[in-house]
């Protein structure tokens, strides 16, 4: 199914977010095991990884809810919804935070996360780091700021 125009917006919204809260690397439509497909994912530098999944609508984050979106993505310390102003939760997803409109609302829970950061991983942040500001950067100059 086709993402639509908000949807769209929203991912780089969050991409955005995660950027300005530290993030160095950051991806959108990323697969995970399982068969998921997260829409954002940010890695800071000291190894926290963070899992966004957009919602644009409400029947979005129903199904989400039911597929088991928020009981998933056991790689990651912290997992947020990032919705529209408008859309209402109407059972909230536990341990998850919520971010609207660049601010989070509700922040999320620490969680153990199944990833192991090695020297050479950590290396390799100034080099995935750069890519993924040249990447977006542009986008953020001239959208955000």
């Amino acid at each position: 199914m086709a993402k639509s125009e908000l949807h769209k917006k929203l991912q780089e919204d969050a991409v955005y977010w995660l950027y300005k809260n530290g993030c160095e690397i950051f991806a959108d439509e990323v697969g995970v095991d399982g068969g998921y497909i997260i829409d954002v994912v940010g890695i800071k530098r000291n190894g926290d990884t963070f899992c966004v999944e957009v919602k644009a609508t409400q029947e979005d984050l129903d199904k989400a809810r039911q597929e088991g979106y928020s009981q998933t993505n056991h790689f990651f310390n912290y997992h947020y919804l990032y919705l529209p102003i408008e859309l209402e939760l109407k059972n909230a997803w536990d341990g998850w935070g919520i971010v609207r409109d660049f601010k989070s609302i509700r922040k999320a829970k620490r969680q153990t996360s199944h990833l192991h950061f090695s020297e050479l991983t950590k290396l390799m942040f100034d080099v995935a780091g750069k890519l993924a500001r040249e990447k977006y950067f542009n986008n953020f100059r001239d959208t955000y700021e």
